[in-house]
């Protein structure tokens, strides 16, 4: 995923859930948020939608 400057805060990028261009990070906060599709949250969050592996505390 590329993501580029956008002021002075945010980068600004593709949205890898629907491609839109309107997919905002705020590293500060640690959040992102699609204003095409509204995917979006915290690092973890992020983590699980796009549905990386992760290990499974239940087996």
């Amino acid at each position: 995923m590329q993501l580029s400057p956008l002021g002075d805060t945010q980068l600004q990028g593709a949205c890898p859930f629907c491609g839109s261009r309107v997919f905002r990070v705020r590293p500060e906060y640690g959040t992102s948020h699609c204003f095409g599709c509204g995917a979006g949250g915290n690092a973890p969050m992020f983590e699980a939608q796009i549905g990386r592996p992760r290990e499974n505390p239940y087996g």
